[in-house]
């Protein structure tokens, strides 16, 4: 299959394509983080680089990838950023589930400590 013209997935690590994603997501939940700040975490946690340096190449070649891979992610989505978060379904599941099961034998743990996370968020 002929590849299209144009900018493709393949064309990015998908670490870029996680940092464009958190740019747009904090744009789109109005709690904006400048992009040098996402820009000297991405470095940081992909390659190890503390405190880069604004002007170094590393960061700008980064800072300029991360902003590609933004408009990349906007375009695809066709700007719509609206998602359905799994959250309320998982307490419902988890409260479900507790019901069913009541007291839960030695080895269910994970499922324990699902209780008091579901409680936690209701407080």
């Amino acid at each position: 299959m002929p590849r299209r013209p144009g900018i493709i997935f393949e064309d990015f690590l998908v670490q870029i394509i996680a940092a464009g994603c958190f740019l747009a997501a904090t744009k789109a939940e109005d709690y904006f983080i400048r992009l040098k700040f996402i820009t000297g975490a991405y470095l940081h946690v992909r390659h190890g680089i503390k405190n880069a340096v604004e002007k170094s190449e590393e960061f700008v070649t980064a800072r300029v990838d991360i902003e590609r891979a933004e408009r990349y992610v906007l375009h695809v989505t066709e700007f719509d950023l609206h998602i359905e978060h799994p959250m309320p379904f998982v307490e419902k599941l988890i409260h479900e589930l507790h019901g069913k099961l009541g007291n839960l034998p030695p080895g269910n743990e994970g499922l324990q400590h699902s209780r008091h996370f579901v409680q936690a968020r209701r407080t």
